[in-house]
């Protein structure tokens, strides 16, 4: 440690002079971890002292830890719990500390760590353990985080309502993680406008569909089918609509490839829109699964969603209530039903959608063939 540089690097933040980006990165390339820690002692000891300077102290401290949860090695690992358990003044993100260390970090060396760390930290740890299954990481063979699993699962932690492994659905979800680097963040979103090109030309019945329905949406299987994007509605400008419709005789996806039935639903989301302005196609539940895991990881425009391993969880309580099943269904279950179901997607010429890059449209036909759910969801900045 070299209390001069650090004292020299404090000095220079306090007076919004120098590169202190350019220091911290540097000590991190060169190991030399208790200047970090050192530096991030001095933040969060006169961070109340200097609310003047509470900017530049959170950018700096944020830097520290981006640093050190990024750098590959259990060194950087146990600095960067030195550095958490100094109760950093700062609304951290979990979900963004166990992605960036699932992105970067050793599992046996993280395994090693769990054991090492105090239980304020044991939601994290549950976390990244999601996060690492979707990456397709065996979590099973390292014998800290399988305890830490069983405990939590004793006591019905709701993640641990999520297997250890992932079903046909997911496959993809891996590529909608959030994705961390030293002062920068982005994401993949799998949603948003469909292609309206040659293929996937608005359809326009040739007679009225005969099909008749009731409206059985309630408040539960409201909130079920808009778990994924509740954030959007929350903590931004967003707008959902999520409803349910009884059919008097069975239908196939293919039924609703004719928009005279969609538009009859009396759906808000389309309110104004002629036939010509509905565009509707068939899809997967692998497509559905990554929109929703999108939305619900990420969150809308103006919140950051609630990371990989809520996501995952909201995106099957989402996918449970389109399919018109009960919320406490186990997941395996819910992954057996998904080949029985109709999926698609649509999008309309409305004042109800922003078009821009937050829009969902969902239908889904249950297995029985006798249910309609419906996600519309759409969010702007």
């Amino acid at each position: 440690m070299n209390k001069q540089t650090v004292d020299k690097l404090y000095s220079d933040i306090r007076n919004q002079s120098g590169q202190p980006f350019d220091a911290i990165d540097q000590w991190s390339k060169d190991s030399q971890l208790d200047n970090l820690k050192m530096l991030a002692q001095r933040l969060i000891d006169n961070w109340e002292a200097t609310p003047s300077l509470s900017w530049q102290f959170r950018s700096c401290l944020t830097r520290i830890l981006e640093n050190l949860a990024l750098t590959a090695g259990q060194p950087y690992v146990e600095a960067l719990f030195d550095v958490l358990q100094l109760n950093p003044p700062l609304q951290i993100k979990l979900f963004e500390i166990a992605t960036q260390l699932a992105s970067a970090q050793d599992l046996s060396a993280l395994d090693r760590i769990i054991a090492n760390t105090p239980p304020e930290f044991d939601e994290l740890w549950m976390q990244l353990i999601q996060d690492c299954v979707i990456r397709g990481k065996d979590v099973t063979v390292h014998p800290n985080m399988m305890a830490l699993w069983d405990k939590f699962k004793s006591e019905k932690h709701p993640l641990t309502a999520l297997p250890l492994t992932l079903f046909e659905p997911e496959a993809d979800l891996y590529r909608y993680i959030k994705s961390f680097g030293v002062g920068s963040a982005g994401a993949v979103i799998a949603f948003g406008g469909l292609s309206n090109d040659e293929n996937n030309k608005p359809t326009s019945p040739t007679m009225p569909s005969t099909i008749e329905f009731t409206e059985i949406t309630d408040l539960d299987s409201r909130q079920m089918i808009s778990r994924a994007v509740e954030t959007w509605e929350q903590y931004s400008n967003g707008s959902i609509e999520a409803r349910q419709f009884r059919t008097h005789k069975t239908v196939t996806a293919d039924t609703l490839l004719d928009t005279d039935l969609l538009r009859r639903l009396g759906l808000d989301c389309l309110e104004g829109a002629s036939p010509a302005d509905v565009l509707i196609q068939l899809t997967n539940a692998n497509d559905i699964a990554n929109s929703l895991f999108s939305a619900g990881s990420t969150g809308g425009a103006y919140d950051r969603g609630r990371g990989s391993a809520y996501g995952r969880l909201m995106m099957w309580q989402s996918l449970a209530g389109l399919m018109n099943m009960p919320d406490d269904t186990p997941i395996d279950d819910l992954a057996k039903q998904v080949s029985q179901c109709g999926w698609l997607v649509f999008e309309a010429k409305s004042q109800w959608f922003y078009h821009v890059v937050w829009d969902i449209g969902i239908v889904v036909i249950s297995a029985e063939g006798d249910v309609i759910s419906v996600l519309a969801a759409t969010d702007t900045d």
